[in-house]
């Protein structure tokens, strides 16, 4: 299989999903949140799959992924959790709260990092059943069924283990038949029954008021009802982004190939931005154009902080300037 290059609409849609995951987290209508839930973390393991080359040894490939995923987590739980207890103590006035173990979780100071362990179990899951088809052919292929399916199952359960092994299974769901694809997904962007079968498919889902949710297991009783949306919705973005990336210039080309290529940090920084916002003026407060101008700030002290990140650890940290 030959490897594609990281190219620029594969950007683009990152940019667009991570301005979708941030949206997706401020006080909009139910209905243009369950649409953006319906697919937004799925299109993330469809693109980290499309980018996937497991080119190395086992040693080096962990490694490097560990870098690049697992130390990110830790060091934006140092950076945010005091930032979480102080929040906690000070402006909410809980006397009684205590340190624990679950204040080094996401879901206490950055819910959305979920993603990077889950992501790293991917790939390692990604990099075995590789190596499981070198040895023999489609088995590969059965082992990644099997393996969705059962996170699927276990997600009905509501049966979390521990290290988002279960959201991991779901995403490798999306993330390794985006691996095996890549060559015709990047080449049969052009069809536009295609694009009108994904439209309907959201229209219905969202009509229909579906609302999946992986981080918290939320995938509901059908497993066609739960895929399907999702696919259209990262079609979708996919597409668009491919239409972006055949323009030869544009300011708004530019500006999501940035954001998709810092995507990391904006995962990172918005959330306790988020939360400390709402705790010092009330979530009432954003509304209408004031929700709007909170989205673009939230973005903008992203890439703040990932540019001062990038200038203080580049050994870990890369920050991609405007160009």
């Amino acid at each position: 299989m030959k490897t594609i290059q990281r190219i620029d609409d594969w950007d683009i849609a990152k940019g667009i999903g991570i301005l979708l995951v941030v949206m997706g987290h401020l006080g909009i209508p139910p209905m243009l949140s369950n649409a953006i839930y319906l697919f937004h973390m799925p299109l993330f393991f469809i693109l980290s799959g499309l980018l996937f080359a497991p080119k190395t040894g086992m040693g080096e490939f962990v490694r490097k992924k560990a870098k690049h995923l697992l130390l990110p987590y830790v060091l934006f739980t140092v950076l945010f959790v005091p930032l979480r207890v102080w929040e906690k103590v000070v402006l909410e006035g809980k006397t009684d709260f205590s340190f624990s173990w679950h204040c080094l979780s996401p879901g206490f100071f950055d819910v959305p990092l979920w993603f990077l362990p889950a992501l790293f179990i991917v790939l390692l899951m990604a990099f075995l059943i590789c190596r499981v088809e070198r040895w023999k052919r489609r088995a590969g292929d059965v082992l990644w069924v099997l393996l969705a399916a059962g996170g699927y199952v276990m997600a009905r359960a509501h049966m979390e283990l521990p290290l988002y092994i279960t959201q991991a299974l779901l995403g490798l769901g999306f993330f390794y038949p985006a691996f095996r694809l890549r060559e015709r997904i990047a080449g049969g962007r052009g069809n536009g029954w295609t694009v009108l079968g994904a439209l309907a498919v959201m229209v219905w889902a969202v009509y229909g008021g579906m609302r999946t949710d992986m981080a918290v297991l939320r995938v509901g009783a059908n497993p066609l009802l739960y895929v399907l949306p999702a696919l259209a919705g990262s079609w979708l973005v996919l597409c668009l982004s491919g239409w972006m990336a055949a323009r030869k210039t544009g300011v708004l080309k530019r500006v999501l190939c940035m954001l998709g290529r810092n995507s990391m940090f904006i995962f990172a920084v918005h959330w306790p931005l988020l939360a400390l916002t709402y705790s010092l003026f009330g979530v009432s407060l954003f509304v209408g154009w004031r929700m709007v101008l909170l989205w673009a700030v939230l973005v903008l002290a992203s890439l703040l902080m990932g540019c001062i990140l990038g200038k203080l650890l580049p050994g870990l940290f890369r920050f991609y300037a405007y160009r």
